[in-house]
């Protein structure tokens, strides 16, 4: 007899230790899903943190759009073309000038580009006629981003 309840007690203890074995596999597989979970909430909080750098950035690129835009129209408006093109006028009245002098010079045997001020003037007015090219370019440029973006 001693061996039968040797027996039963082996087996009370066997199935004990075999419930004992699901259970644990049981929380083992929960700790692995709790471990899971952590990971994915320490993965979208760093996500959300991104998320919201990149939105803060965004909003502040369009802020600075917008403002550019403002400044862009001002000064569209408040020179627009009428600037260039007085200065233009201004210019052709001027070159007429120095080309009498370059004549004149000319007639009495004189190089105009030895007289100092006609040089410079020449150089001025190159530089000048360059700028108004510039400034044109740039004008047509911002008068298309002006309409393009007027809706914004």
């Amino acid at each position: 007899m001693n061996i039968q309840n040797n027996a039963k007690n082996l087996n009370k203890i066997l199935e004990v230790f075999s419930k004992d074995k699901v259970e644990l596999e049981s929380q083992k597989v929960e700790l692995s899903l709790i471990d899971d979970v952590q990971k994915y909430t320490d993965i979208m909080s760093n996500e959300k943190k991104n998320l919201s750098k990149y939105a803060t950035d965004v909003a502040n690129i369009r802020l600075e759009y917008i403002r550019f835009m403002a400044k862009a129209n001002d000064l569209y408006k408040k020179y627009g073309d009428d600037i260039v093109s007085e200065i233009e006028s201004d210019l052709r009245k001027y070159l007429s000038t120095a080309e009498k002098l370059a004549a004149q010079a000319k007639e009495i045997g004189i190089d105009p580009q030895k007289i100092a001020p006609f040089k410079k003037f020449i150089q001025n007015y190159d530089d000048m006629e360059d700028s108004i090219d510039g400034l044109r370019e740039h004008e047509e440029d911002l008068e298309k981003i002006i309409k393009s973006n007027a809706n914004i």
